[in-house]
This record gives C-alpha cells, sequence and structure tokens, in this order.
C-alpha cells in the first residue's frame, strides 16, 4: 500500500461506525478503570480504531531510504512492539490514550520493487 493510501486510512471521527461522543465514553471509561488490561476491538472498537489510526501514520511517515556516510541506505523496519501514547492537544500533560501495540506490519522500503 502506498504512502497516500494509508494516510487517511483510518479516520475515527469520519468513520460511521464511530462517533466523537463513543470514543470520549470509550476513552473516559478506560480512564477510570481500576488497572491497566487486555482488551479487544470488541470491548472498545472506537479505542482500538484510534490506535490503528496511529501506527497507519507511524507506518506512513517512515522513510524508504535516508542519507549517511555520503551514501544513500534503504529502510525497512516493524514496528513491533510499540507504546502509542495519543493526546488531544498539543499542550496536554497527559495523553488521552496509552497503550502498547504489537504488530507484525513492516515499513519503509519494499525490497525487490
Amino acid at each position: 500500500m502506498d504512502r497516500a493510501a494509508l494516510r487517511g486510512k483510518h479516520d475515527v471521527m469520519n468513520t460511521p461506525n464511530f462517533t466523537a461522543d463513543q470514543l470520549a465514553q470509550e476513552l473516559e471509561r478506560l480512564k477510570t478503570q481500576a488497572r491497566a488490561g487486555l482488551s479487544g476491538p470488541a470491548h472498545s472498537p472506537a479505542t482500538h480504531a484510534l490506535i490503528d489510526a496511529a501506527l497507519d501514520a507511524a507506518q506512513a511517515a517512515v522513510p524508504v531510504s535516508f542519507e549517511f556516510a555520503g551514501r544513500r541506505w534503504w529502510l525497512r523496519m516493524s514496528l513491533g512492539l510499540s507504546f502509542v501514547e495519543i493526546f488531544e492537544s498539543p499542550v496536554d500533560e497527559a495523553p488521552a490514550l496509552a497503550s502498547f501495540s504489537s504488530s507484525t506490519r513492516m515499513a519503509g522500503h519494499r525490497p525487490g520493487h
């Protein structure tokens, strides 16, 4: 999938299945839980879509190449185990959502093309 296709792939606020109110309710419920825990998309679908959108944005931002020591190098990387913090505003001190996420997705250079 090319970078343009990745951008905007998940736009939670414009997805008919999720509303800003639903996302706000899920985030509030998660904040008030006594402890962190595992939850799947069935438990918090809008929140999981938000995490997927964040990972898609990170994946789209990985360059396919970079310069070092006077030459170009080709980069491919896995997002692997990521600690994701999502903030509602750049001035917020605490994230609206913090999550560990594991993925086998690869980003950057696609070998052999």
